[in-house]
């Protein structure tokens, strides 16, 4: 359950310098950049490179799950969670329940993070329990896996245990980040306006995002996360998911790109009758870190020149934005595409939807919509 990130400290940042893989042998270090030594400007062993190498707590991504799995979701008095998956333990659960949440995770996470978040704020396990008969979630390959297929997956899902089109269940569901792209497929494009009530897009890139890979965006977060720049406090979990996405991915984002087929497909979608209500983070990086300084850069433009040899995404970022998308991205929802369309705009980032009481105030706020 350990990552090992390789650090070094230039005098001005603490950079992250590549990944750690692991191997027949033991764990390979692959350092992928360096910084300028400190005996002159070239890159290279001979100078004074203080790398560090740090152990960081991971949290496995989805090594519990085959994939697809929905779950029913239970806590026990103790508030420690179970996680249900026989069908046919789930059918006759799902035949008792009146309200039914089902919350479907993003790119860094599973259901459990989400779950673990909520556990800790007492107020929202008390609103859940009060609101809800049933909580599913709904755990899938968030990397190599189509949104359009990961759709048709859960469409499959629901309809085993008797939520297909036309059921009698009130049935909301919480999309994070991509989760919220694959929620939308299904109402929009896989007939699940006759399956959803309600849906809450929680830092959903609807108009894209400006990282091209996901290792450009961890790497990028990592960095931010080192040298304290962003403006909320972040749980330590959030550092290792993080170290593992770039120690073990390296995956294009090519449908959360801007103007990428399937956000066009999206947008073209016919209009259907599910309320949608949307929550975006206003919390990126410190607004110092975006003062220009000597020699005309800003903090932040320093630390990306010494991470990436082009720093496009640094223009993104001088917007309001979550950390992974724009503001005018999260908000972006034709009108016409829903019966109504609400925002909550809290305090956090992306990494803090559900970590956060502005955070979690935000989806109670929202899902209240729902009664």
């Amino acid at each position: 359950g350990e990552c090992i990130l390789p650090i070094a400290y230039d005098g001005e940042f603490f950079l992250p310098l590549g990944r750690s893989c692991a191997a027949e042998a033991g764990t390979d270090i692959l350092l992928e950049r360096l910084p300028a030594s400190a005996e002159g400007t070239d890159r290279n062993l001979g100078g004074a490179i203080r790398i560090f190498f740090q152990k960081i707590l991971s949290h496995r991504l989805g090594v519990a799950f085959e994939y697809p799995q929905l779950a029913a979701i239970y806590l026990r008095p103790d508030q420690t969670a179970v996680y249900e998956k026989e069908l046919t333990v789930i059918l006759p659960q799902v035949a008792e329940a009146k309200r039914i949440l089902l919350v479907i995770h993003g790119l860094l996470g599973d259901t459990p993070s989400i779950v673990s978040d909520l556990q800790q704020d007492k107020a929202a396990v008390q609103f859940l329990q009060s609101q809800y008969d049933l909580v599913l979630g709904f755990d899938y390959e968030s990397f190599n896996t189509s949104i359009e297929e990961t759709a048709r997956q859960l469409k499959r899902c629901l309809e085993a245990i008797g939520l297909g089109a036309g059921h009698p269940k009130q049935l909301d569901i919480v999309g994070s980040e991509l989760g919220g792209l694959v929620a939308r497929w299904l109402i929009e494009r896989e007939e699940g306006a006759a399956i959803a009530n309600h849906l809450v897009l929680v830092g959903v890139p609807n108009a894209g995002t400006p990282w091209a890979t996901l290792q450009a965006w961890a790497t990028a977060a990592l960095g931010i996360g080192l040298n304290s720049l962003s403006t909320v406090a972040w749980p330590v979990k959030v550092m290792g998911s993080l170290v593992t996405a770039i120690e073990a991915f390296d995956v294009t984002l090519d449908q959360m790109q801007p103007g990428s087929e399937l956000l066009k497909s999206l947008a073209a979608s016919p209009t259907h009758n599910v309320p949608y209500t949307v929550i975006g983070g206003d919390r990126s990086v410190s607004p110092a870190a975006l003062l220009a300084t000597v020699p005309n850069q800003s903090l932040l433009q320093r630390l990306f020149s010494k991470l990436f040899t082009d720093s496009t995404s640094l223009l993104f970022l001088g917007q309001a934005n979550d950390l992974f998308a724009s503001e005018h991205s999260l908000r972006l929802m034709a009108p016409e595409r829903s019966v109504s369309t609400q925002f909550i705009t809290v305090a956090c980032d992306h990494f803090t939807y559900f970590a956060t009481p502005a955070g979690r105030q935000g989806l109670m706020q929202a899902l209240e919509k729902s009664r």
